[in-house]
């Protein structure tokens, strides 16, 4: 496609520009209405040809498309600027889309959520926004995380027993690091068991908040001190043991050596 010499004329960049910036405030879909920018005689001369009508003090956008297209400028308005040399701001385009992706992953969220049984999963909801937990995430993935967070929560009501948060991610989520602390999924599990423990405790004490869940958060590198503890002598723990009970001595044992 070609476009016309006549719509080149730099008298007409005023016109250009001013539509480009309604569309980067707006989006690329946006038609209405605007108001023209100052032009000469010959600029207007050259709309009133284009718009095969007088020209006002306003442009209907939806119809200088429609005649950008008749005349072979481009397949739409957007793209039509932008062979003008008004082109597209990319930045404001990216905070646009980033915009767009947020409303639509908070719509998906809040569907999700409408059958849940507890009084703060809206509080919640709008806190994962808030805190960046769902910046750049797609809709899928939104929802995604929601569901994993949903299906913690309904696990651990199942269980009577403490819980180890490795082999709960393992078991839930595939990968015995799905929950370590910092990752995206353990922020938002948390604050949901913070909601579910009435917030009586600090949320940024993370290994405190899965603790008073019933969730051990390290069962390897966090000791249990032991003294004088009687095991089968056989096994390598009750040498270890016997060996320190012999030499009067306390022993610092991980929890998962104990389980």
């Amino acid at each position: 496609m070609s476009i016309p010499d006549s719509l080149r004329d730099p008298a007409l960049e005023p016109l250009w520009r001013s539509c480009r910036q309604r569309l980067d405030r707006y989006g690329p879909h946006y038609r209405g209405s605007m108001r023209l920018p100052d032009l000469s005689d010959r600029a207007r001369l050259t709309l009133d040809s284009l718009l095969d009508k007088p020209c006002t003090s306003r442009v209907d956008l939806a119809a200088l498309e429609d005649a950008l297209i008749s005349v072979g400028a481009a397949s739409n308005l957007s793209q039509a600027l932008t062979r003008l040399g008004a082109a597209e701001n990319t930045v404001l385009a990216a905070k646009r889309a980033a915009a767009e992706q947020r409303k639509n992953a908070r719509a998906a969220i809040d569907a999700e959520i409408a059958d849940w049984p507890e009084v703060w999963p809206q509080e919640w909801v709008s806190w994962l926004f808030r805190s960046g937990s769902m910046t750049g995430t797609s809709v899928k993935d939104a929802v995604a995380r929601v569901r994993q967070v949903r299906e913690l929560i309904d696990h651990i009501q199942t269980v009577d027993d403490c819980l180890s948060r490795n082999d709960l991610a393992a078991t839930l989520f595939g990968s015995a690091h799905a929950l370590d602390d910092g990752c995206v999924l353990e922020r938002c599990a948390r604050r949901a068991l913070w909601h579910r423990l009435d917030q009586s405790l600090d949320y940024s004490q993370g290994r405190l908040i899965w603790n008073a869940a019933g969730i051990m958060t390290d069962r390897v590198s966090v000791p249990v001190l032991t003294w004088r503890l009687k095991l089968l002598s056989k096994t390598p723990l009750g040498k270890l043991c016997d060996a320190a009970n012999a030499a009067r001595i306390p022993l610092h044992l991980s929890l998962a050596a104990l389980t």
